[in-house]
């Protein structure tokens, strides 16, 4: 295979500051059904600024700034002003010359890593005060659909519409090296993420899939170790709970449903638990391109019918599969506790809630904006 790593010369991106629409620029939905669990998401405001689709929204570590990106080819960053104004506080463009996708923090939040259609992942870097590309990683055949930091910083993985993954691993500041290339998915792999114990990742794919890939200790190569097919459509997107050590997530698909994993039993010499699906929820008619899970136990989705979704699922809650439930291979589903219709104009693309704040939450659209909610719920304890 073909790689080749980059540095780039150092660019620096261009410091912008935009006023955001504040709260009055949403407007709820004039008659609904859903009126009580629609009060439990109360819209923050939009943040305006990209001029086409956005694609992706993420926190830094901290939960001070929000990252979106957009086909418009650029990454904004936004934060709250002294007047407690959330506002574009830098663009950073030049770079990718076609759509970014993805955008992820490392977990120091010193570095961004960038995901473009151009079939190149970038790696940004802070320097007085502005962030500056410091080197780009290419070899993917098509566009990069996603990346993501190791927990340790110490490795990215990139995925793509070539249907492969890449392991790259930092050699120094400004210094990547392919690790590995990972085959195995037969379709587009549109989403990767890492356990957050482990050095184990995890790929969404458009062949329905969710593959689990480890290095094998015997000869330093990665290999999947686990395939689950529980979804019967595109697998978009998961999310691990935070409260569960990695040992549950959740996924979301093109076939309308959420699934919660849980790990099992460990087979013997294995590196991790083999999943399992827990619960199976249908949510909506149309596809679902992003979930999260909050500290508070809360389940996010995103949906294609513009709408968002909040499903609770405590850490205490137990969640059994019944033994007839078990003979018609049926699994029990989440409750829906808030819901707010038309969210967007247009398709959600990306829902993520803030790392230290799990009530606030960012979401991003087909239709130009990246908006911010304030959830009013609380996960409670399950009458099942």
């Amino acid at each position: 295979f073909f790689y080749r790593v980059a540095a780039d010369t150092r660019r620096t991106v261009a410091c912008v500051c935009e006023n955001m629409e504040v709260v009055d620029a949403i407007t709820r939905p004039k008659k609904s059904d859903n009126s009580e669990r629609e009060r439990k998401i109360t819209p923050v405001g939009v943040l305006k600024g990209h001029k086409s689709t956005v694609w992706s929204v993420a926190w830094n570590p901290k939960g001070t700034i929000v990252a979106t990106t957009s086909s418009d080819r650029s990454i904004r960053l936004w934060a709250q002003s002294s007047q407690q104004n959330w506002i574009c506080i830098q663009v950073l463009d030049g770079v990718h010359t076609r759509t970014v996708r993805s955008v992820c923090w490392s977990p120091c939040g010193n570095f961004l890593a960038s995901a473009g259609f151009d079939g190149m992942a970038a790696i940004w870097s802070r320097d007085a005060g502005e962030w500056e590309c410091i080197a780009t990683l290419e070899g993917h055949e098509n566009e990069v659909k996603c990346i993501a930091w190791s927990q340790s910083g110490g490795l990215i993985a990139t995925c793509s519409r070539d249907k492969s993954v890449w392991i790259w691993e930092a050699e120094g500041e400004d210094d990547y090296a392919c690790l590995s290339v990972l085959q195995g998915h037969k379709q587009d792999v549109k989403f990767v993420v890492w356990h957050p114990r482990e050095m184990v990742l995890f790929s969404c794919s458009y062949d329905n899939s969710i593959k689990l890939w480890a290095e094998d200790e015997t000869d330093d190569d990665w290999s999947c170790i686990q395939s689950l097919h529980q979804h019967t459509s595109t697998v978009w997107y998961c999310a691990f709970d935070p409260n569960s050590k990695g040992n549950r997530m959740v996924s979301c698909s093109d076939d309308c449903t959420i699934i919660v994993w849980e790990a099992g039993e460990k087979p013997q010499g294995a590196l991790i638990s083999s999943y399992v699906p827990k619960t199976l929820t249908t949510v909506g008619k149309r596809t679902l391109y992003s979930v999260d899970w909050s500290i508070q136990g809360n389940i996010i989705v995103a949906s294609r019918d513009n709408s968002l979704r909040v499903y609770g699922s405590c850490p205490t809650i137990k969640m059994e599969i019944e033994d007839d439930e078990k003979k018609d291979g049926k699994h029990p589903s989440l409750p829906l506790i808030a819901e707010y219709p038309n969210a967007h104009k247009q398709d959600l693309n990306a829902v993520r809630f803030n790392p230290k704040d799990p009530t606030l939450v960012c979401t991003g659209s087909d239709d130009f904006t990246a908006k911010l909610w304030r959830l009013g719920v609380e996960c409670k304890e399950s009458k099942r």
